[in-house]
């Protein structure tokens, strides 16, 4: 029993300290590590005190006051330091639930506006409301993935760096089923209006790390590698808010002339 302790304990202490660390850099796997760390040290001092209760003689507490001082030094670091990140990552969702209501209202608005004699503006607008769905869709199902959202609406994975990057990368191809779309509203925007002067371009270009000109990152990636969760739905959100503001400067372009 002892040596069970002493193994689960000092397992205990990477699992935490190591999640600690992934969670201050943001990296992916941090939660499974506190998860299991904290997991664990419940079974090491559950086998420790029978140990004790078994050989009081042979199990020195001393040995456990410094796994048990390190494990709480190191909780309490998470908690205080780090875990204040979580009122940035709650920032990042309320965000992206204002941005959506804006968006709500300017696709509204774009209904006010009647183009059907113009087959562009037509098309256009059809492909945003593609678009502003597509996306709708892809948050409602990493929201999902990760739990659902808790009473004020806030996911409940949102600090959560895996699910999307897997998602849009392996699940949706690199997201094709937006960047498609993407491109198409950049040119037919460009094509409608005679230059990019007056519209809100999403850069689909790929681009070389600065540390590192041999790793190339598409927009996906930009949009979603190394990001919490609710930091890929504000960013997913904001392309929404793009083309919606796009389509209202058409079409007020349009009434116009």
């Amino acid at each position: 029993m002892r040596k069970v302790a002493n193994v689960l304990l000092i397992i205990t202490n990477i699992l935490v300290f190591f999640g600690v660390i992934f969670k201050s850099m943001h990296w992916p796997g941090a939660t499974v590590g506190l998860v299991f760390g904290i997991t664990l040290s419940v079974f090491g001092m559950l086998f420790y005190f029978i140990a004790r209760f078994r050989k009081k003689s042979e199990v020195k507490i001393t040995t456990y006051y410094v796994y048990f001082f390190f494990f709480v030094m190191t909780h309490g670091v998470f908690t205080f330091a780090i875990g204040n990140t979580r009122d940035v990552l709650n920032a990042f969702a309320m965000l992206d639930q204002g941005t959506n209501s804006i968006n709500n209202q300017m696709a509204e608005n774009a209904k006010l506006f009647n183009v059907s004699a113009n087959v562009d503006v037509v098309e256009y607008s059809k492909l945003v409301h593609e678009l502003c769905d597509l996306i709708d869709e892809d948050k409602k199902r990493l929201v999902d993935y990760t739990g659902g959202v808790d009473d004020m609406d806030i996911p409940l994975g949102k600090d959560n760096m895996d699910v999307a990057a897997t998602y849009f990368s392996y699940d949706k191809d690199h997201a094709k089923h937006l960047t498609v779309r993407l491109e198409k509203l950049n040119n037919l925007g460009v094509k409608i209006m005679g230059s990019t002067q007056f519209l809100l371009v999403e850069d689909l270009r790929n681009v070389s790390y600065s540390y590192d000109p041999a790793v190339i990152s598409g927009w996906v990636e930009r949009m979603t590698h190394f990001l919490p969760l609710s930091s890929v739905l504000a960013n997913l959100e904001l392309v929404k808010t793009r083309f919606l503001q796009n389509q209202l400067t058409i079409l007020n372009s349009i009434n116009r002339n």
